[in-house]
């Protein structure tokens, strides 16, 4: 990728130091067009300056705080993930629960029938609910969490334009 200056991969609302700025969402969004074709083997990314704009103490700085940004959303996705799929199956397996300890209750009294009417569609919607969520919803994110994981993994270094 052809850099003007550093300030290319950081946020232009950011006053703070380049050791803290936030990256700019079009230097993500360009390094997510890029790397979507590359599905195996590992991302090799080269940042192109001019010989005399370079400094090579923020350039050991800024490849520092690229990898920590790519490996700390790599690790927060993931985890987002885990949590999804867990809620699902504790959801799902509530429903499930509901549903079976409803077939007890089938030669009950008219008013608890009507009860077990009730908790049985509720029952019903926590096991779908929890399924659709550890189904669809979980996965919905994979895009995104392979390329933080990609990019975590990458080599990525400075060199003259």
């Amino acid at each position: 990728m052809w850099l003007d200056s550093y300030n290319d991969l950081f946020s232009d609302f950011d006053p703070r130091h380049v050791s803290e700025r936030a990256l700019s969402s079009d230097f993500l969004a360009e390094l997510k067009r890029a790397t979507q074709d590359i599905l195996r083997g590992r991302v090799h990314l080269v940042l192109l300056l001019t010989a005399r704009r370079r400094s090579r103490a923020k350039e050991t700085m800024i490849l520092e705080r690229l990898k920590a940004h790519f490996a700390r959303h790599s690790l927060a996705l993931r985890l987002e993930r885990k949590r999804v799929r867990t809620r699902a199956v504790i959801q799902g397996s509530a429903g499930l629960a509901l549903m079976l300890a409803l077939v007890f209750f089938k030669d009950a009294s008219i008013p608890v029938r009507a009860l077990t009417l009730l908790a049985e569609a509720v029952g019903w919607y926590f096991f779908w609910s929890g399924m659709d969520q550890l189904f669809f919803s979980s996965t919905t994110r994979a895009a995104e969490i392979q390329f933080y994981e990609k990019m975590a993994q990458a080599s990525i270094e400075f060199q003259n334009k």
